[in-house]
């Protein structure tokens, strides 16, 4: 999903394939640099990788799903008790098709206990300090 994730091995073998490939041409250069500028200026906090595009989204764009994946794991569980938070971001991540760091997925779900959608025990210190459930759920 990211560069991170290839290993050295395999980017050696694309810097060797590559080196003797032209650079990009002028009409490349200037459709990449008309695209950077409508991105620079685009007030939107989150982007994502669609279609072959960048797009912009409202930065409570996965919430909904921060919801459903609580939902899920309150399902699984035998009594609807708080999971830890870590729990709720690791399956949130796990099932993402875009790299999305976990520290913003733990900004959003600051948010929604902020919102009272979500109710916390513990020190929100950091995420593996708390736990959390869906208050109507």
């Amino acid at each position: 999903m990211h560069s991170g994730e290839i290993p050295p091995e395999k980017l050696q073998l694309i810097y060797e394939h590559s080196k003797n490939k032209p650079p990009l041409s002028q009409h490349e250069r200037d459709d990449l640099e008309k695209e950077w500028c409508t991105l620079a200026e685009n007030r939107e906090e989150l982007r994502l990788w669609r279609n072959g595009k960048i797009h912009s989204v409202s930065v409570d764009y996965y919430d909904p799903y921060i919801i459903i994946m609580a939902k899920k794991l309150h399902h699984e569980m035998v009594a609807q008790e708080f999971m830890k938070s870590a729990r709720l971001i690791g399956q949130v991540l796990g099932h993402l098709d875009q790299y999305v760091g976990d520290e913003f997925l733990e900004y959003r779900l600051r948010k929604l206990i902020e919102k009272g959608i979500f109710e916390v025990k513990g020190n929100l210190k950091a995420m593996r300090f708390y736990s959390v459930r869906l208050v109507n759920f």
